[in-house]
């Protein structure tokens, strides 16, 4: 009988030489990898002035905005939280990844950015996470922000440079686990 994660619990999973956390962040990083967009995995601690944020984020994406990407498959309202906290403490913005979108899907990772200086109160807007432009005019305010947004992508269809890496990430065979793993015994 194979052994398998519970439906919140994380499978530690390789992937080019780089041990992640979970199989979703090993798949979003074989799309980053496909995609040409460099990134450093755990590579900061963060922690926000107000102190409503402190942690590492999944992703940083050096040269980018949104700086910093969070993977992330399932939420309750502690995580959607925490991601709005981040979202707030980092000047660069964040990209929350979902689940990877299926070939049918019209859905695509939201962008978080803030909309004042690092200094005074600070909004949120939603917008199509685009890594290789400027952030889309399709906005959507902090007020109506939801979990599902956050979690399943932003309704708007994949790029087309996307597809390949997509497709990538979707089918990658990763080497066989022996199941759920602590994370934190994995490198003792």
């Amino acid at each position: 009988m194979r052994n398998r994660a519970a439906p919140n619990e994380s499978v530690a999973t390789e992937y080019n030489g780089t041990l992640f956390r979970s199989r979703l962040e090993a798949r979003w990083a074989v799309f980053l990898t496909e995609a040409n967009i460099k990134f450093d995995y755990e590579r900061y601690f963060v922690r926000a002035r107000d102190g409503s944020y402190r942690g590492v984020p999944d992703f940083t994406l050096p040269g980018r905005m949104p700086f910093f990407a969070e993977a992330k498959g399932f939420s309750n309202k502690i995580i959607f939280d925490r991601l709005l906290a981040l979202a707030r403490a980092a000047s660069g913005g964040l990209v929350v990844l979902g689940h990877i979108p299926g070939p049918t899907e019209s859905l695509w990772p939201v962008a978080l950015y803030r909309t004042t200086p690092k200094q005074g109160p600070c909004d949120l807007y939603a917008a199509p996470w685009a890594p290789f432009d400027p952030p889309s005019p399709r906005q959507i305010p902090e007020a109506d922000f939801t979990q599902r947004l956050l979690l399943k992508g932003f309704p708007v269809t994949p790029p087309a440079y996307a597809d390949e890496p997509l497709n990538k990430a979707r089918w990658y065979r990763f080497p066989k686990t022996n199941g759920p793993q602590d994370f934190r015994t994995t490198f003792q």
